[in-house]
Formats: C-alpha cells, structure tokens, sequence
C-alpha cells in the first residue's frame, strides 16, 4: 500500500478551506498535514507537518509570498506546489515555481488527479537509481 499523501492546504476563505478539507478526507489516499489562512508562517507549518503537496489559493499571494515560496522551494524536500484560482501574482508564479495550476471551476476528481500528478512529479526527482556495483570477470 502507497504512503497517503500529506496535503498542507492555505487558503484565505474559511468556507473554501472547509470544503477543500471535506473534499480531500473523501478519498483515503490524502491526509490535511495541516491548513493555514496565510503564507507568512509557511516555512514554520512546512517544517512541522512535512506536506508531500502544498495546495495553495491564489488570492492568497503577493510579492513578499512569491517571494517566500520561491525560497522554499530551492529545498531539496520541497513539497509540490498546487495553485488554485486566479490572480495577479499567480501568473507569474505558475511560469516559474508552481507544478500545476486549477481554475475554481475545478471539479473533485479533476482536484485529486492534480494532487496524485504533483506528487509523482515531484518523488520522480528523488527517486535514484538502483545501481549495484559489480565488477566484471
């Protein structure tokens, strides 16, 4: 059986956040490491709960945020980084740091084949190749 996949999930909107919890704990396959309503304590959150996928909603972001994900993400263990909705900063952080990005239009399913890709993507870079020494003869 497959680790769960640990969600860190920000999002400003309580009732967004409340519905985003309730949809992820539908499937058992992901877990909410933890939830937060502002990026400023990000590197703190992502320290203690250890998220495989930060989802985080694009009204949440300005330039001193942008400019914190971007140094979480110069981190090896840094998790994938999921942006949902639109905003000014958004385009700018989905062309440089962010694995995916969904509309609010997104359906369940299409927000948990987002998440599953986003991890894979990112174990694929830390998976290294199995390869024994032998010598020849």
């Amino acid at each position: 059986m497959n680790p769960r996949i640990r969600v860190l999930v920000i999002q400003n909107d309580c009732a967004k956040l409340i519905s985003l919890m309730l949809w992820l704990e539908q499937f058992a396959e992901f877990e909410i490491a933890g939830v937060g309503d502002d990026t400023h304590n990000l590197q703190e959150q992502m320290v203690q709960n250890e998220p495989d996928v930060l989802l985080i909603d694009a009204e949440s972001m300005s330039p001193e945020r942008l400019k914190c994900l971007k140094k979480l993400r110069a981190f090896p263990n840094a998790p994938a980084l999921v942006i949902i909705g639109e905003s000014a900063y958004s385009e700018q952080l989905l062309s440089q740091e962010s694995d995916l990005h969904l509309s609010q239009a997104t359906s369940v399913n299409e927000l948990c084949d987002s998440l599953r890709k986003a991890n894979n993507r990112r174990r694929q870079v830390f998976v290294t190749a199995n390869m024994p020494l032998t010598k020849a003869g």
